[in-house]
């Protein structure tokens, strides 16, 4: 798999991957959309809060919206505030 070659599901299942492993907790992904030249390894995912299958009427945000540059086999998010948990 690479960001070249990535269909919806193997981006969905990277970006789950990734939030697992740098520990978050979250629900299904409602949206999953490439972003830019097609084939580039960037996608946008939005994400339901914990215990929701839909966007959260009480949360703000209501959803989790994340950018994920996924290239051989790797993946790594691209917004600052998911980031901003690692260091």
């Amino acid at each position: 798999m690479t960001g070249n070659s990535l269909d919806q599901e193997q981006a969905i299942a990277a970006a789950v991957a990734l939030m697992n492993n740098s520990g978050y907790v979250f629900g299904p992904c409602l949206r999953a959309t490439p972003v830019g030249i097609a084939g580039s390894g960037v996608w946008e995912f939005e994400f339901a809060h914990i215990g929701f299958t839909g966007p959260s009427p009480t949360s703000d945000p209501p959803t989790m919206e994340i950018t994920v540059a996924i290239d051989e086999e790797r993946a790594c998010f691209l917004d600052q505030w998911w980031n901003r948990k690692s260091l």
